[in-house]
């Protein structure tokens, strides 16, 4: 099994995702997090502003995570993996 601890401090988790071997969630007070599954290490973030409303869904076809920032705004973002193992995204 995995076992890990990911601090979340002060904020609230929205329900995760698995896309592409990592943990995908938003923070609402703060970033859409995509988090190793099998190490829990952060590979990447992306900051809306005003933290995440919604559960992310994912496209794996079109590699895009979807989300609503906490200002009421639908984001479209497109996340692989690169060489460097980060996670790229574009709004």
């Amino acid at each position: 099994g995995f076992e890990y601890e990911f601090p979340i401090p002060r904020r609230i988790f929205t329900d995760p995702i698995i896309y592409n071997g990592l943990v995908t969630s938003g923070e609402s007070q703060g970033s859409l997090l995509f988090i190793d599954m099998l190490s829990g290490f952060k590979k990447g973030s992306f900051e809306p502003g005003r933290g995440v409303f919604s559960k992310p869904s994912a496209n794996l076809d079109q590699q895009s995570v979807y989300f609503i920032s906490g200002e009421g705004n639908a984001y479209s973002l497109r996340a692989g993996t690169s060489t460097k193992a980060s996670i790229d995204y574009l709004k």
